[in-house]
C-alpha cells in the first residue's frame, strides 16, 4: 500500500529547507601561519613587504567592497604574497589553503585592477606647491642650492624575464647577458634628508623595450620626451652619463664626462651624484617589495644548484658558448675598470708630481732621481768650462770655398 505525504508535511519540509542558513561559498582557514600573523595585528612586512598603513591605502584605492568570494582583504594578501615571495601558484595555494586555480584567478584579476589605478599613484606634480617641495628635496639631498630647479631624476632598470623564443630572442639579452626588458622611471623627493621609504616615489614610468637597447634610445621613444609636458619651463631633470645633456624638448642635466678636469667639475659631479642617487634607492625598494622582478629566489639557492639550473636546458655547445660570452663580458668590464682606475691614478699624480708622470710615459718607471750634487757637477762641466774651437777645420774650409761667390755678391 502506497503512503502519501500530506500537504502540511511537504510544506513544513520546504519551509525548513528554505529558511535554513545557506552554506558559505568559500571559507578561508585563518589558522594558517600567514593569516594568523596578519589578523593577530603583527607586522605584515616580513610576509607581504608592506606596512598596515600601505595595505589600508591600497584597499582604499582598489575600493573592493564585495560580499562574495574570498573577500577583498584575503585576495589582496594573496596577491601581495605572490609578488613578495616570487613563489609559484602551487606554493601560494598551500600557504593560504586554497585551490591553485583560485590563486591563478585572484592574481590575474587583482593585477588588472592594480594596473587600472596606477595613474592615481604614478603621476607628475601639477601644482607649484608640489614642484617647490620636490625642488627643495633635491637641493637638500645634493647639499647645494644650484639644484633648486631639479624636479626629478631619471634612470633605467633591467627587469629579468624569460628569454623569448625565435630569432629576436637575443635582442633581449643586456650587457650582463641575461634577458630583460627596460624600465625607465622618473623619481621625485619630498625632503632633503636621507629619504625614508615613503618619500621616494615614481612620478613617470615607461617599460617594454628589450634589454639590448641603450637608455638614450628608450628615452627618445618615451612619451616623456615626445610630449614634452614635464618638467615645466625653468626646471630640469637629473640623469646619469648614459643619457645626453639636453635643453629641448626635455631639459636633462648630466655629469661631466671622464676624465674630469678642474675642481669645479669634480664638485659638481659629487653634488649631482648625491641628488641622482634617489632613483637607485627607489629601484632598490621596488626590487625588495617584488623579489620576482630580479628573481632573488634563485640567488637564495646554493651556487651548485644555480649553475646546474642555468645550464640544465642547454646542450653542451650552447652551454660552452654561453660561458664564453659571460667570460668575454667579464673580461671587458675588468679591462674597462682597470683603464679607468689607472686614468684616475695618473690624473691625481699629475697634480702633485708631474715629473713622475712624464718619466712613466718614457718607460723609466724604475729609474731614481740622481743626487743634486752629482747633477750640478755634471752640468757645470758642460756649460761653465771654457772651450776652444779649431777655426781651420777642413769642413769649414770646404764650406767657405763652396759659398765664396755668395759672399762676394753680398759685399
Amino acid at each position: 500500500m502506497k503512503s502519501y505525504l500530506s500537504i502540511k508535511t511537504v510544506y513544513a519540509v520546504l519551509h525548513l529547507f528554505l529558511n535554513q542558513t545557506r552554506p558559505l561559498y568559500c571559507r578561508i582557514n585563518q589558522s594558517v601561519p600567514v593569516l594568523d600573523h596578519f589578523f593577530s595585528q603583527e607586522d605584515p612586512r616580513p610576509d607581504f613587504r608592506l606596512s598596515r598603513e600601505s595595505l589600508a591605502v591600497l584597499l582604499n584605492l582598489l575600493n573592493q567592497d564585495r560580499r562574495h568570494g574570498w573577500g577583498a582583504t584575503i585576495e589582496i594578501l594573496v596577491f601581495l604574497f605572490w609578488l613578495a615571495s616570487g613563489a609559484s601558484y602551487r606554493v601560494v595555494s598551500r600557504v593560504f589553503g586554497m585551490p591553485r586555480s583560485t590563486v591563478h584567478y585572484i592574481v590575474h584579476r587583482v593585477t588588472k585592477e592594480v594596473l587600472a589605478i596606477r595613474y592615481l599613484v604614478i603621476h607628475l606634480p601639477t601644482t607649484p606647491e608640489d614642484l617647490e617641495v620636490v625642488s627643495r628635496g633635491f637641493a637638500g639631498l645634493a647639499r647645494h642650492r644650484a639644484f633648486m630647479k631639479a624636479v626629478g631624476a631619471i634612470d633605467g632598470c633591467h627587469i629579468r624575464i624569460k628569454c623569448p623564443s625565435g630569432p629576436d630572442g637575443q635582442c633581449y639579452r643586456n650587457r650582463k647577458l641575461f634577458p630583460s626588458i627596460i624600465l625607465q622611471a622618473v623619481c621625485d623627493l619630498q625632503d632633503g634628508h636621507k629619504p625614508p621609504a615613503h618619500t621616494c616615489r615614481f612620478i613617470d614610468t615607461y617599460v617594454g623595450w628589450p634589454g639590448l637597447v641603450h637608455d638614450s634610445r628608450v628615452l627618445r621613444h618615451s612619451p616623456l620626451y615626445s610630449q614634452s609636458v614635464y618638467p615645466p619651463p625653468g626646471h630640469f631633470i637629473l640623469a646619469d652619463g648614459g643619457y645626453p645633456c639636453l635643453q629641448h624638448p626635455l631639459p636633462l642635466i648630466t655629469p661631466y664626462k671622464r676624465p674630469v678636469q678642474g675642481v669645479g667639475a669634480q664638485r659638481f659631479n659629487s653634488h649631482h651624484s648625491r641628488a641622482r642617487s634617489i632613483t637607485e634607492r627607489a629601484f632598490g625598494m621596488m626590487k625588495i617589495a617584488r623579489r620576482e622582478v630580479s628573481q632573488l629566489t634563485e640567488l637564495q639557492k646554493g651556487a651548485t644548484k644555480k649553475v646546474h639550473k642555468k645550464y640544465s636546458k642547454l646542450s653542451i655547445p650552447e652551454a660552452l658558448e654561453t660561458a664564453k660570452q659571460r667570460l668575454t663580458a667579464l673580461a671587458t668590464r675588468l679591462r674597462r675598470y682597470t683603464r679607468e682606475r689607472e686614468g684616475r691614478r695618473i690624473n691625481q699624480l699629475f697634480f702633485t708630481e708631474p715629473a713622475k708622470v712624464y718619466s712613466q710615459w718614457q718607460g723609466n718607471n724604475n729609474r731614481t732621481a740622481p743626487p743634486r750634487l752629482e747633477t750640478e757637477q755634471y752640468w757645470k762641466s758642460i756649460w761653465e768650462k771654457d772651450a776652444t774651437h779649431n777655426g781651420n777645420a777642413q769642413w769649414l774650409v770646404d764650406l767657405r770655398a763652396d759659398h765664396s761667390d755668395l759672399l762676394n755678391r753680398v759685399q
